[in-house]
């Protein structure tokens, strides 16, 4: 039954399922950290055990051949500290988690599962300081904060022109894209910035050819665009049990109704998710943890202006269109 609802919200497929050799061929990617200057992608699994529970082999191991994830067992519930020191260690200490964060998460864990992401990356082509600038951000509330822009132009860049918004991407070292969404200044920006079409465009739609893309409304063109991007820095925390729920997937998060043979037949408790993002002139940074608990029971004649002045919707994908950083601005701080 969440195989099901889960595939019914994520529009999946029987296929869509079986991509274990796609993850793990970008994990042993992203353990190349060393590859290019200034660049460092880690991506950490880990599966946590209490000791009263029963560790399946089989699943073991599919976490360790496939996602190669770290195995812990002890007292579960009291473990918290531990969970703490293991994502601030994979994430280099961004989000500065404390042990007290994860106390009443793991109060009847018998399972649990925590992904990390920390990402450190410089820009392909720097943006110069002495181009920023102090502009206005117009917030999805309809006021306004003063923020730092930075300013590039590039040439032979491609861009997507949608129904109501554009796509465009910038380039990371390690093979990385930095790809923007930006809802027309004519839009309703809430409405654009959830719309499912535009942000499965946002996350692989190919960039790279001039044209029609197939199955696309929009065309993609080729030409110099200027690209006006604010320094930001955010950071959200997401309970990701209410937010499934709400979408209609129940079944894990019930007792009585899950039955995860893997898991003693246990339910998903609880189900956390935090990230931070931001951006500079010469890169950016981020991190970003998971935490599952189970319980029992052509050139234009003119450049293209690409200025995020307004909300927009930002991801971090692989070349295979794997994202690994997703996220949307609806305001921003005063600078």
């Amino acid at each position: 039954e969440t195989k099901k609802e889960l595939g019914e919200l994520l529009h999946y497929d029987e296929e869509s399922f079986n991509h274990l050799d796609e993850i793990k061929n970008a994990l042993l990617r992203s353990a190349i950290n060393d590859a290019k200057k200034n660049t460092y992608l880690n991506i950490s699994q880990s599966f946590w055990a209490d000791n009263s529970s029963t560790i399946h082999e089989d699943y073991l191991k599919t976490l360790q051949d496939y996602y190669f994830a770290e195995a812990y067992q002890g007292d579960l519930p009291n473990m918290y500290n531990e969970v703490a020191d293991w994502i601030n260690d994979k994430t280099k200490h961004y989000l500065n988690v404390k042990g007290e964060d994860f106390q009443e998460m793991l109060a009847s864990a018998i399972y649990a599962l925590i992904n990390t992401v920390y990402l450190k990356s410089a820009w392909v082509n720097e943006f110069k300081e002495e181009l920023n600038y102090q502009g206005n951000f117009a917030n999805l509330d309809a006021t306004s904060t003063k923020v730092t822009y930075m300013e590039t132009k590039l040439e032979d860049s491609y861009y997507f022109t949608g129904d109501g918004y554009v796509i465009s991407s910038l380039p990371f070292e390690h093979d990385l894209e930095f790809r923007m969404l930006l809802p027309n200044a004519d839009t309703d920006y809430a409405k654009v910035l959830d719309d499912r079409t535009a942000l499965d465009n946002l996350l692989a739609l190919p960039l790279d050819k001039v044209g029609i893309p197939e199955n696309a409304s929009g065309i993609t063109q080729k030409g110099t665009v200027e690209y006006t991007i604010p320094q930001f820095k955010v950071r959200s925390i997401f309970n990701l049990v209410d937010m499934f729920i709400d979408r209609g997937i129940e079944t894990p998060f019930k007792p009585g109704c899950a039955n995860f043979p893997k898991f003693d037949g246990g339910y998903i408790s609880k189900a956390q998710h935090e990230a931070g993002f931001e951006t500079n002139n010469k890169g950016a940074e981020g991190a970003a943890y998971t935490i599952i608990v189970v319980s029992k029971a052509g050139i234009p004649e003119e450049p293209v202006r690409f200025k995020l002045d307004r909300p927009f919707a930002y991801a971090v994908t692989t070349k295979e269109g794997i994202p690994i950083f997703m996220g949307k601005v609806t305001s921003l701080p005063n600078a």
